[in-house]
């Protein structure tokens, strides 16, 4: 983890030259269940998903 400065946000390192701000996620779920699976398919459609997966398999999806 990146330490955060004084009165800063943390940030994690998720892979591929991308951070996410520790205190803005609220859950880390596995794809593998349909229900997220869907949530997904339909977020993408509606494009409210960033993608950064650069092409590769999803391990996890961060809702924030």
């Amino acid at each position: 983890m990146a330490q955060a400065p004084r009165g800063g946000t943390e940030l994690v390192h998720v892979g591929f030259g991308n951070f996410l701000a520790v205190n803005k996620v609220l859950a880390i779920v596995t794809p593998s269940s349909a229900p997220i699976q869907r949530m997904i398919r339909e977020g993408k459609k509606a494009k409210n998903i960033i993608d950064i997966t650069s092409g590769r398999r999803t391990k996890a999806a961060v809702f924030v």
